[in-house]
């Protein structure tokens, strides 16, 4: 979360008198003071040091129990890039994000998942932006040291990411999300990754709660065969 530093704003007037005149009508006039704006000192700005958060670079290992080999590739010629997906998962082309979670408009990869569970929903939104390399990062906030732990830096062999996650729910609905961006010269790649299901509390006979640490396996085989085309 960003920090806003509120600076308090300095507020003067000059009051000026009129010299005091007799009571007739006859006297003679009175002469104004000029007035005169007193220039007042400048107050330091207030400022807070921000140390760069820097993680140690991780090497993303794709889970051993997928094999990826007989997978999709989505390829997005325009601005460079591929990466490849699951033959059942359905892709649809400049949507708005489906569900809770990100927002905008991109590429929605709706993924298989196991059924019977609370799980609803998985998918990858995918978000290209004009931005240069170096700020396709997380938002400075998230940069803080202990601000967010769930910042990380990613390599899946050829190309670096930055990678978020965070969660968030409503009465009947939670979602999990995690963010991966990466750059190259003018270009920023955003993929959010989501798990999107309903709370165990609404139904007579709760399903069995989904095991996002398995489902999300899915999510670190497909960001383990991005690559930029050259």
């Amino acid at each position: 979360m960003t920090t806003r530093i509120l600076v308090p704003f300095l507020f003067f007037a000059v009051l000026a008198a009129a010299c005091g005149g007799g009571s007739s009508p006859h006297a003679t006039p009175t002469t104004l003071a000029t007035a005169t704006r007193v220039p007042s000192a400048t107050p330091a700005p207030t400022t807070q040091a921000v140390t760069p958060f820097t993680p140690v670079e991780e090497v993303l290992t794709p889970p051993p129990d997928i094999d990826t080999s007989a997978w999709l590739t989505y390829r997005d010629d325009a601005n460079g890039f591929e990466l490849k997906y699951p033959p059942e998962a359905q892709v649809k082309k400049n949507v708005h994000a489906p569900t809770m979670g990100p927002t905008g408009i991109g590429t929605d990869i709706d993924l298989p998942f196991e059924q019977g569970t609370t799980l609803e929903a998985k998918y990858i939104f995918i978000k290209v932006a004009d931005m240069t390399a170096d700020k396709c990062a997380p938002p400075s906030g998230y940069m803080r040291p202990g601000a967010t732990p769930d910042v990380r830096r990613i390599r899946n062999g050829t190309d670096v990411f930055w990678s978020t996650s965070g969660t968030g729910a409503t009465m009947m609905h939670g979602f999990y999300t995690t963010s991966y961006m990466t750059g190259r010269d003018t270009l920023c790649v955003m993929i959010d990754a989501v798990l999107f299901g309903v709370s165990s509390s609404v139904f007579s006979t709760p399903p069995p709660v989904a095991n996002d640490a398995k489902e999300s396996e899915t999510f670190a085989a497909i960001i383990s065969t991005f690559r930029w085309i050259d």
